[in-house]
């Protein structure tokens, strides 16, 4: 079952196709593995901790950053939701996973998410984890994160920190929903593997019915 074909097939069995999905998960092709995590958080039948094995432990970048957006609403035990997305704010390759991290520790909302979101997330690389750290902290006291300054965004198209850190295949996009991160931290791949590699300045995205749209 290709990519393509896992949307096709969860939208046609609804529930059913639960099983069949996660089997998905185990497939070699990244964009199976992320479009069969889109279906299956759709039809609410992924549990938290199938959504931190796959956010330590995917090559995929983007599968990494769905997991890390719906942890936040599907956090399971929070301490070690909350253990997983602070590890990954602090050293997955890709502004844009680090990005929905420190999204979704500002949902969990606990002392030890704040804790991660001041000392990691508004001191990261990338502006744009930053001001996702900003609004996730405000999101976690209480306030309304659009009254927050966040500073000057980055200019358009302005990319990763240094042109030359692109990576090798076009997977990496913008957070869902919450601003297109540039830039990266130390290690590319899960937490604890390889060399930086930062997102491109493609504007390609995944929507969350697993389809790509440029």
């Amino acid at each position: 079952m290709r990519a393509e074909a896992v949307v096709a097939y969860s939208r046609a069995a609804g529930g059913d196709a639960a099983d069949r999905l996660r089997e998905r998960l185990a497939d070699d092709a990244g964009p199976v593995r992320r479009n069969a995590l889109i279906a299956l958080a759709k039809l609410d039948a992924v549990a938290p901790d199938r959504l931190r094995e796959r956010l330590k432990r995917d090559r995929h970048p983007p599968v990494r950053e769905y997991a890390a957006e719906w942890l936040g609403e599907r956090p399971g035990d929070a301490e070690t939701t909350v253990r997983v997305l602070a590890a990954v704010l602090a050293r997955d390759g890709e502004a844009f996973v680090r990005a929905n991290a420190a999204s979704s520790l500002g949902e969990i909302g606990s002392d030890r998410a704040v804790e991660a979101l001041e000392t990691q997330g508004l001191g990261d690389r990338s502006d744009d984890v930053q001001r996702a750290a900003k609004r996730a902290l405000a999101t976690a006291r209480g306030e309304d994160p659009d009254e927050i300054d966040l500073g000057d965004p980055p200019a358009p198209g302005g990319g990763p920190d240094t042109p030359a850190e692109s990576p090798a295949s076009g997977a990496p996009r913008s957070a869902v929903g919450r601003g297109p991160p540039s830039g990266g931290r130390g290690g590319s791949g899960p937490i604890g593997r390889g060399t930086a590699s930062p997102p491109s300045t493609a504007t390609r995205r995944t929507d969350r019915d697993g389809g790509d749209r440029r």
